[in-house]
């Protein structure tokens, strides 16, 4: 699928899921807005370098399947169209059955065979071991889980990820970093996972994490980070609230 195609699916998923949600009783504005600090192309690059044909590939928390601004947080729709580009099956999985239901929306649309819908805990997943060729997941390494706090979260979530995928699979994780809660300039909630600036997991951090449960930098990927937050949010965070996205790779 090109991506002028899966922008003119975007109004009608947008549409379906505000209807469920009013229905409800929700008012229209339902929809919380990450601001990824990664850019669409950087993610087109890096999945085009990491997927390949036949490749089963899980987005982990993959929340609401299209970004109704098609700019804020684009992960979703570009590891879908790599999947689609490169005939490999994209496995969604989140615990949340209501943002599960805009996959389903997408799938129906499109009549995608190749796209999986799974509704499971990301620290628990249905999914055989070494049975993937790679996991992305935006921001969940942020998530607060109730739970548990925040570290050890990300390590289940990682020793998950170490479970399921095959020797040599990757696990992409991108951090949104830190944002004060509030509205943008358009008046839209802006999400923050309701966490406080000490609370962040940071790179430094996500990585160390990675390292120490067996997994290895892929390096030849190269991305500028600096760069990165520079044109998504034309300004530098402190390292240790600011996002990014970081690949690495199993040890064969």
């Amino acid at each position: 699928m090109k991506s002028h195609e899966f922008s003119e699916i975007n109004d009608e998923i947008v549409e379906r899921t505000i209807a469920r949600n009013t229905s409800g009783g929700a008012e229209k504005q339902f929809v919380n807005f990450n601001l990824d600090p990664i850019s669409a192309e950087t993610y087109r690059r890096v999945f085009d370098k990491l997927i390949r044909q036949g490749d089963l590939i899980v987005n982990i928390g993959a929340g609401f399947a299209v970004d109704p601004t098609n700019r804020l947080n684009s992960l979703n729709r570009e590891v879908f169209e790599a999947c689609a580009k490169k005939d490999a099956t994209l496995m969604v999985l989140d615990i949340n059955h209501k943002d599960l239901l805009s996959h389903k929306d997408l799938k129906e649309i499109i009549n995608s065979k190749n796209l999986q819908i799974v509704e499971a805990d990301g620290l628990n997943m249905p999914i055989r071991d070494a049975a993937v060729s790679g996991i992305v997941s935006g921001n969940l390494i942020n998530c607060q889980d109730s739970r548990m706090k925040l570290e050890e979260q990300a390590d289940k979530l990682i020793e998950e990820a170490r479970r399921v995928l095959r020797p040599g699979g990757f696990l992409l994780l991108s951090s949104f970093g830190y944002a004060a809660a509030g509205k943008d300039g358009q008046g839209r909630n802006l999400y923050n996972n309701g966490l406080k600036k000490e609370d962040i997991l940071t790179l430094k951090r996500i990585e160390e994490i990675l390292l120490s449960k067996g997994f290895a930098d892929i390096a030849e990927l190269d991305i500028d980070q600096e760069n990165e937050a520079l044109l998504r949010k034309n300004t530098l965070l402190p390292s240790e609230e600011a996002g990014g996205l970081i690949a690495y790779k199993t040890q064969n």
